[in-house]
């Protein structure tokens, strides 16, 4: 049977082995400065009972210290190893959706908004919001009709599989997400008159596959792309492109309207 490999509380271990070296070498050197020098003159004053509390005291802060100072190392030796992880900091997102594994070009409108990445060890936490976002006359505007906001419930290296993170994320959504389809979503079989359905509820669970792209030889992690499935009932499904500006971001929205502005023409 395979066993979950649970990187963080692998490295949570180690760490706590090493402090736990590094403790017992630098009490040995602490105790013997502290007995030899101010033990004996504060045992006058305090006595025996608080010199013990100043002692577990002592040996509480300097375990403490050294398992930060260790665990500060060991995160700077990972990210030396795998800079692409290096991705703490805020991000610029936007939806596309799919229907039936090919992008859906008749949206009139993409979620979009920026998203806060924070990393401990193997760990990552994301909190994203998004506004339905419109293109008028070459620019991108936002819409306060609906707003979502998306947050990790929890994260996983994807080992060796072909994407880098997996997320299991929770969403909580303002307003209601409406979508004309032309077509069904699970048969695209054409109906004689676009239908209007809401597409997804206000609470919801879903998934998000993550797959990180360097630049050059740096290592460092310039975009990111994912998968999103909201869990049925809804309907939301598609790719999440990440991108470190807002300008970026914007662009790629405006060639989505520009591609389905075409698709569209062509089709009428």
């Amino acid at each position: 049977m395979k066993q979950i490999n649970n990187h963080t509380a692998n490295a949570v271990g180690k760490i706590h082995g090493l402090t736990l070296s590094a403790f017992l070498i630098v009490n040995i050197v602490v105790t013997a400065v502290l007995q030899g020098e101010l033990f004996p003159f504060l045992q006058d004053f305090l006595g025996t009972t608080w010199l013990a509390v100043i002692g577990s005291i002592i040996d509480a802060t300097l375990y403490g210290g050294l398992y930060a100072l260790i665990k500060w190392l060991c995160d700077k030796s990972f990210l030396r190893k795998n800079k692409k992880f290096d991705i703490a900091g805020r991000w610029y997102h936007v939806h596309i959706p799919r229907q039936l594994g090919e992008v859906d070009y008749s949206a009139k409108y993409l979620s979009a908004g920026y998203t806060d990445i924070s990393r401990e060890l193997y760990d990552f936490t994301l909190n994203g919001y998004n506004k339905h976002m419109k293109m008028f006359d070459d620019g991108v505007f936002p819409s306060d009709d609906y707003t979502t906001h998306w947050y990790t419930k929890a994260t996983k290296f994807a080992d060796s599989n072909e994407f880098d993170l997996i997320e299991i994320y929770e969403a909580e959504s303002k307003g209601r997400s409406v979508r004309e389809l032309k077509s069904c979503p699970c048969c695209k079989t054409q109906f004689p008159t676009p239908v209007n359905i809401s597409d997804s509820e206000n609470y919801r669970y879903g998934i998000h596959t993550f797959k990180l792209f360097t630049k050059g030889v740096s290592g460092v992690c310039e975009r990111i792309e994912a998968e999103y499935s909201d869990c049925w009932p809804s309907l939301k499904n598609g790719d999440i492109f990440f991108f470190r500006t807002e300008a970026e971001r914007n662009e790629y929205i405006k060639n989505y309207f520009r591609i389905a502005q075409e698709k569209n023409s062509a089709c009428s």
